[in-house]
């Protein structure tokens, strides 16, 4: 096992790494982190989540009252930086209702503002057993349909799993909890005994990717900024060489990454 940065050295080259600031490093992590998060299925995603050993706040919330403030998911900003990995609403209310959970499927933003909880639309939604959510102008989440009591329409009961993307210097709210903790670092200082923090929701099988990923960030970079200075033009051939390998590899690896861990991997 080796740090983060000297995986990205072993791909790269240490002379090349060495030309860039932490700013640069960081941001070609958080692209590439984003790119391959977006290849794997949510079921992968949230499985790797839970035996993470994070705590189950760090991507998870639930609403168990029927106290509209008590909701943090209909925070604003609350879909900010977040994915939703799965809403689940408490059937709580109305004729014949179970307390079970049951899986929310999303819906456009246009269609649940405007249509989805009109009772005159056709596209409204009122099944109880198979709800909607959707995520307003303003980061909130909606999920429909509402609970109506005593005190006249209320938010839903739900669990929401969900996984926040990595930045370095976040403003977080307060009031919310988020997946990673690497505000103040960079990652170049994440040792090796730390990695995992870099990965929380990348299954093992695709961290290569996420490394050849962050890896050719770097390079393109380089490429861009530095080709045209009086550079030294083995290091630029030899950062050639390095792309053309790389991008070879990522396509092997983006390969097998779809077909253990997509929503496609079964057709």
């Amino acid at each position: 096992m080796i740090a983060p940065i000297d995986k990205i050295k072993s791909l790269l080259n240490e002379d090349i790494v060495s030309l860039f600031g932490e700013d640069v490093i960081n941001n070609a992590y958080i692209e590439a982190y984003r790119s391959i998060i977006g290849l794997i299925a949510n079921e992968f995603v949230l499985e790797d989540l839970a035996n993470s050993g994070l705590r189950r706040t760090n991507y998870f919330t639930s609403h168990s009252s029927d106290v509209n403030s008590d909701a943090l998911y209909n925070t604003a900003n609350f879909a900010d930086n977040r994915r939703l990995l799965s809403v689940l609403r408490k059937n709580t209310s109305g004729d014949n209702f179970d307390s079970v959970f049951y899986e929310a499927t999303k819906i456009p933003t246009i269609h649940g503002k405007n249509k989805a909880n009109n009772m005159n639309s056709i596209f409204y939604e009122n099944d109880r057993w198979n709800p909607k959510y959707f995520i307003d102008e303003y980061g909130k989440v909606e999920i429909l349909p509402q609970n109506y009591g005593l005190s006249g329409e209320t938010h839903a009961q739900a669990q929401i799993f969900f996984i926040t993307f990595p930045d370095f210097n976040a403003s977080f709210d307060s009031n919310l909890t988020y997946t990673f903790d690497l505000n103040g670092k960079n990652f170049s200082t994440i040792g090796k005994n730390e990695e995992d923090t870099l990965f929380y929701g990348i299954p093992g099988g695709a961290k290569e990717l996420l490394y050849v990923e962050m890896t050719l960030n770097l390079l393109q970079n380089y490429m861009a900024d530095f080709i045209y200075d009086e550079e030294d033009k083995e290091l630029v051939d030899l950062a050639k060489e390095h792309g053309a390998a790389l991008t070879i590899k990522k396509t092997e690896q983006v390969e097998f990454v779809l077909s253990k861990y997509s929503n496609e991997r079964k057709k």
